[in-house]
């Protein structure tokens, strides 16, 4: 009885981990996106929507040095 106990305690163990791990991974996603959205209105300035930053050809070296990737 005392492993059958121990051995579901540690499967909840095990199972808040992985969810802990993958809010985690969400919380990083969203961080990295707040970055990318700051960075975005610093180039194009506040009330400018994003996808017309990212297309105005004023801006393309800017955000390719932001991301180090040519667009």
């Amino acid at each position: 009885m005392y492993k059958k106990e121990l051995s579901k305690m540690h499967e909840r163990v095990r199972r808040y981990i992985d969810i802990s791990n993958d809010m985690f991974e969400k919380l990083k996603d969203i961080q990295q996106l707040d970055y990318i959205k700051a960075e975005l209105i610093k180039i194009g300035g506040q009330g400018k929507p994003y996808r017309s930053i990212i297309d105005a050809p004023c801006f393309k070296q800017k955000i390719e040095e932001l991301f180090d990737k040519p667009i």
